[in-house]
């Protein structure tokens, strides 16, 4: 019986071989990676908006540890990527650096200062798919 399953697991496993992408499916495949990168990005920056922090004075002050500005900063230039993405998938790799470029760039010190390391860890996937 043990046998019998084995081989059974083998010539399944045979069958479930990898299965060449079609045309064009390869770019699109990576587009689609590099697209969950940058919605990473942007719901990252939503997350960090709702996260409170407060001062020590009495009575406390609240804000968001990145401001609503530096989010929508985020937010509009990754809805932006993602929309060229969707409809050039070629260009993916292009759209997604100038992307967090931007984002780098338009972010005051504050931003920056909160957001860099998820703007680094973007583009190190960014430049990981292959």
């Amino acid at each position: 019986m043990k046998r019998l399953i084995l081989i059974l697991a083998l010539v399944v496993s045979s069958c479930a071989a990898k299965q060449p992408l079609p045309p064009g499916g390869d770019v699109i495949f990576k587009a689609k990676q590099a697209a969950i990168a940058i919605g990473t990005l942007q719901h990252s920056a939503i997350e960090l908006n709702k996260i409170q922090k407060c001062s020590q004075a009495t009575p406390p002050v609240c804000a968001p540890l990145l401001s609503d500005h530096n989010t929508g900063i985020v937010v509009d230039i990754s809805t932006d990527v993602l929309k060229t993405m969707r409809n050039i998938p070629a260009g993916w790799r292009a759209t997604a650096d100038a992307g967090i470029m931007q984002v780098e760039t338009r972010l005051d010190a504050a931003g920056k200062g909160q957001f860099n390391l998820y703007l680094e860890a973007a583009r190190l996937v960014i430049r990981g798919i292959q």
